[in-house]
């Protein structure tokens, strides 16, 4: 049996559906996280409604830099990793417990994985 072929991607502005896909709330009108939450200011988390933060996400998508990236097995999105420079996520620039390292080094995090159900397990395997 041979491991899936999975793609990386951008998650780019033509990705949004597979953005969607992978983030949005499993119930309509249930607040969702939408990987904002360590992204941006609190009080603007806590302003935007479930109605809000798809918008607001689909704005990342279109911004020179991808809010993260989109895993592919074939043409079917199995997976999200939220990754972007340190410097341009809020809870992480700005926690005092995290040290601060030269940001000339253009370093990234990465604080989000999630694997769509009944896919994990088949073919990602630790290295």
């Amino acid at each position: 049996m041979s491991a899936p072929a999975f793609r990386i991607e951008p998650a780019s502005a033509d990705h949004f559906d597979d953005v969607s896909i992978m983030l949005a709330p499993t119930r309509p009108g249930t607040t969702a996280c939408w990987c904002l939450s360590h992204r941006i200011d609190p009080a603007v988390n806590r302003e935007l409604g479930p109605d809000a933060r798809p918008g607001y996400m689909r704005r990342l998508c279109r911004q020179p830099v991808a809010p993260g990236v989109l895993a592919h097995d074939v043409d079917e999105v199995v997976g999200w990793a939220s990754v972007a420079p340190r410097a341009g996520v809020y809870s992480i620039a700005r926690n005092s417990r995290i040290p601060k390292l030269d940001d000339d080094l253009a370093i990234w995090s990465i604080w989000c994985l999630k694997v769509r159900a009944g896919h994990c397990g088949r073919g990602w395997r630790r290295r």
